[in-house]
């Protein structure tokens, strides 16, 4: 029986976020070995696909993710991954006539680390996109995804069967109650994955574009929200803060960095809780 863990950080300007993140990484985070494979992480699992960016170099988008090994170290930028257990991910497909269709991931999206151990993007080239007919491409993570580092010639200290068992086992069953559960974070992260995914880096909105973006998003005015919502609601509104102050550059920049803080405080109650064994 999942337990109901309901995670709600109060707003903090983004200096604080980031000093408060990076203080996290640097006390939770023990470094191995320089050629030992990295920790392997969950994908927190999506109630909606999340749109991917396309272009002429293909289409990406960024999900949410979190570690399953503390005593392993966070991957770097470019870490390439494999979904090693749980319903795996999807592509839902549509082309130039409005045709929809899903197809299994495996084999067309590359997973790649790109915030340590909060944020794997999820990519497609365009020659598969073109090949798939596809001119609009949403990404659906199911349930109790694990991820592993693809193996490199010359690794040291790779990850053991026992434990690549025991993160995706009892690991990432337990993670499922702080993560994926729509009472606890689940829904807060997926609204904010697919309000990051909608626009680019370099996209700079008004405040009331910002706010539509929210409610077209969410699906309700962002006074309106409550509940299991209230996370993602207080990031949104303090990235609002910080812009209209011109104290960060970018609404996805911030939505990113405030995200990361929420995952990382809510990996710090997966280990807790790993540890007393409950």
């Amino acid at each position: 029986m999942h337990r109901s863990v309901v995670i709600h950080p109060a707003p903090r300007p983004l200096a604080g976020v980031l000093i408060g993140a990076l203080a996290a990484l640097a006390l939770l985070l023990l470094a191995g070995p320089a050629q030992a494979a990295p920790q392997g992480l969950g994908l927190v699992a999506t109630a909606q696909p999340v749109p991917m960016l396309c272009d002429d170099d293909g289409c990406v988008a960024q999900l949410s993710s979190f570690c399953l090994q503390r005593e392993r170290r966070s991957p770097n930028y470019g870490t390439r991954y494999r979904v090693a257990a749980g319903a795996g991910l999807r592509l839902y497909l549509t082309d130039a006539r409005g045709g929809r269709r899903t197809v299994p991931a495996d084999g067309l999206a590359l997973l790649v680390s790109t915030r340590g151990n909060t944020g794997i993007e999820a990519r497609v080239t365009a020659a598969d996109r073109a090949a798939l007919g596809a001119v609009e491409i949403a990404v659906a993570v199911g349930d109790l995804v694990t991820l592993l580092p693809e193996a490199e010639p010359g690794d040291a200290d790779p990850i053991t069967a026992a434990e690549a068992e025991f993160a995706a086992g009892p690991a990432r069953l337990l993670a499922a109650d702080i993560f994926d559960s729509p009472a606890a974070l689940g829904e807060s992260i997926n609204i904010l994955d697919r309000t990051i995914n909608a626009v680019t880096r370099q996209a700079r909105l008004s405040d009331e574009a910002r706010r539509e973006l929210w409610s077209r998003v969410a699906g309700a005015p962002l006074a309106a929200a409550e509940g299991s919502t209230a996370p993602a609601a207080q990031v949104f509104a303090a990235c609002l803060d910080d812009l209209n102050r011109r104290m960060v550059y970018g609404l996805r920049n911030c939505l990113e960095g405030r995200r990361d803080e929420l995952l990382i405080h809510a990996n710090t109650q997966l280990w807790n809780a790993l540890e007393t064994g409950s």
